[in-house]
């Protein structure tokens, strides 16, 4: 049973102090009833939002249930008010307006929750109930920090207090999952359903998203009878954050000039930018797009395309371009400047725009750059099929846990129509056996495979101690969401003076932070010489070989020891976001300093990251 099942109510309210911010009494003296049985120190009643303001001037308090509409003071300028005045409190919104722009500005400004009315109080409860847990995991949670910090604990002690920090938080889960399928559910009302008229030309276009949402996005728009906007846009990260950005791209993209003219593609992404830039204040969000002005008069295409993959252009005639970014992604930089590519389609050329969930595979049968350009280049193949093949392949190779959204979109100077297929995750079984690579490069693009190993497996890292060492084993894939943890574990074990080992026999990918991390280990334990891999196989060692990981070879030893009978599994460390960022910079700053092959590979990792804890 998670941990935080066994915490009541009454332990959750201990010492809070709650404000209920609401013009109608009725209502007001409803929600206060409701947060009776939590046991709060204190709950205050304010009748509007200046109200409000005074008791936040006066007492700390803990958590906020505010209306959105009062008098004199509304609940999104208490809460902008409240964040450069009072800050660290929880906050949920009462709403009886289904204002979209309202709550997404909530959310911006740190909204727990939003609720719509009249108030339900067991929804509200649960609500509560949620804010106060996730207030009571964040202090205990930087109350382990402190202790790890602070004490020379045993190895065992501190997994397993990690292990319970994330038993606490799966207790969230459920709520995350509903608000993940309201979030698809906005996802997929952005994406275009009806069919457009495109004279001389056909589109075909496929969509699937990962974990139910994400932040792939794309339209077809006929701006007049001669021209027509078609972009492809991906948001980075998953679930609702990515989804809330692609919203805000639709939402502040202008097609037209001043002068209700077609913008120019450049002009375009780089107004979208400055207003992403004004929008969105929190570090590591930012987007890829490709954006085309189609002439459907000339056949003259014009592209501008933001860090987005390469557009493929096949001629009728066999021949293959691709089009590279011309800019950088949306969202990084206020000054971004962007250029154009125009290019002159004839009869029967085509034009492939995707994301890079299209080649985000890490499996021998993943669909590669050539296979899609094989693909588009068959003459006698249909839009339809080109698609469903380059989907089947991307599908197959994907994890059945971690995923991104796959977005294809294929222009054809040809006459026919426009179908677009938005399948949800449900209607999409793919079920394959299939080798995986080790990827080295950290972005799951395949770029970086170096040949086949194990069947894919789900993430698990595993410790157990021996007489005078202490093991570790990755099976299945060591990402970035491993390697705080695994950083913090064998450090402590460095520090006790104990010899390591660590088994990489059942490791199918690494990717960039977790390779930083295991060079970094490495070299802190070089001096005693504690460190040792093994079960390195030839494709892996390949790849350390590729990234000049010197030390890392040289503490590689053939001869394999026999691990403890019993190993552990050690659970993802949640740790905060600026730790998170921290941590994957380290690990490429590291990469990016063993040679100029990797400086250049990294190079616009480590910029994107350190301009990103610079802003934090």
């Amino acid at each position: 049973m998670p941990l935080s099942n066994t915490i009541s109510d009454k332990e959750l309210g201990q010492g809070v102090v709650a404000v209920v911010a609401e013009d109608d009494a009725v209502v007001r003296r409803l929600v206060a009833k409701a947060l009776e049985p939590f046991g709060f120190e204190r709950i205050s009643e304010a009748k509007d939002g200046v109200a409000a303001r005074a008791i936040l001037c006066v007492h700390p308090v803990d958590l906020v249930v505010t209306d959105l509409k009062m008098p004199r003071l509304d609940g999104l300028s208490l809460m902008e008010w409240a964040r450069e005045n009072c800050v660290g409190m929880a906050w949920i919104i009462l709403s009886g307006v289904d204002d979209f722009d309202s709550a997404l500005r909530a959310i911006q400004l740190g909204a727990f929750n939003y609720l719509p009315k009249p108030v339900q109080t067991t929804q509200l409860q649960v609500a509560v109930r949620n804010a106060l847990l996730h207030r009571h995991l964040s202090k205990e949670k930087h109350r382990l920090h402190t202790q790890l910090e602070k004490t020379n604990l045993r190895l065992r002690q501190r997994v397993d207090q990690l292990e319970k920090l994330c038993g606490m938080l799966e207790e969230q889960s459920e709520t995350i999952h509903e608000d993940l399928c309201r979030a698809e559910m906005i996802q997929r009302a952005l994406l275009p359903n009806d069919p457009v008229g495109l004279p001389g030309f056909s589109v075909n276009a496929v969509f699937r998203p990962g974990y139910h949402v994400g932040g792939d996005l794309y339209d077809v728009v006929p701006l007049d009878d001669r021209y027509s906007v078609i972009y492809v846009a991906d948001a980075a990260g998953h679930g609702v954050s990515a989804a809330m950005l692609s919203v805000l791209f639709k939402q502040r993209l202008r097609m037209n000039d001043n002068q209700s003219r077609p913008g120019r593609p450049a002009n375009v992404l780089a107004a979208v930018n400055r207003k992403l830039l004004e929008d969105v204040t929190s570090p590591g969000l930012f987007l890829t797009a490709a954006y085309c002005l189609l002439d459907t008069h000339t056949r003259e295409i014009t592209i501008a395309s933001a860090g987005h993959p390469p557009l493929l252009l096949a001629r009728a005639e066999g021949a293959t371009e691709h089009i590279s970014r011309t800019g950088p992604a949306l969202g990084l930089f206020a000054d971004s400047a962007f250029e154009e590519v125009t290019l002159q389609l004839q009869k029967d050329d085509r034009l492939l725009l995707y994301t890079d969930g299209v080649l985000d595979g890490s499996s021998v049968s993943s669909l590669t750059p050539e296979h899609l350009e094989e693909t588009v280049s068959h003459a006698d193949t249909s839009g339809h099929e080109i698609l469903r093949r380059s989907l089947e392949y991307a599908l197959a190779s994907r994890p059945d846990t971690e995923h991104d959204d796959i977005t294809l979109l294929l222009l054809q100077a040809r006459e026919g129509g426009c179908v677009f297929d938005n399948a949800s995750p449900e209607r999409v079984n793919v079920n394959v056996n299939v080798n995986v690579n080790v990827d080295g490069d950290g972005d799951g693009d395949g770029d970086g495979d170096v040949g086949p190993q194990t069947e894919q497996v789900p993430t698990t890292l595993l410790y157990g101690e021996g007489d005078d060492r202490t093991y570790f084993s990755i099976h299945g894939r060591g990402t970035w969401a491993y390697s705080d943890v695994f950083h913090a574990a064998t450090g402590a074990t460095l520090e006790a003076k104990r010899g390591l080992t660590l088994d990489l026999s059942g490791c199918d990918y690494l990717d960039s932070t977790f390779l930083g991390t295991i060079h970094e280990m490495v070299v802190k334990g070089a001096a005693g010489k504690q460190i040792v891999l093994q079960g390195v196989g030839k494709n892996l060692r390949h790849l350390f070989e590729e990234l000049s990981m010197r030390q890392v070879l040289s503490s590689i030893r053939e001869e394999r020891l026999p691990l403890p009978k019993e190993m552990s599994p050690i659970g993802q460390f949640r740790s905060d976001s600026e730790r998170q960022h921290l941590r994957v910079l380290r690990a490429h700053e590291i990469l990016s300093s063993l040679s100029q092959h990797n400086r250049e590979q990294f190079r616009s990792v480590v910029a994107s990251l350190r301009k990103e804890i610079h802003d934090d």
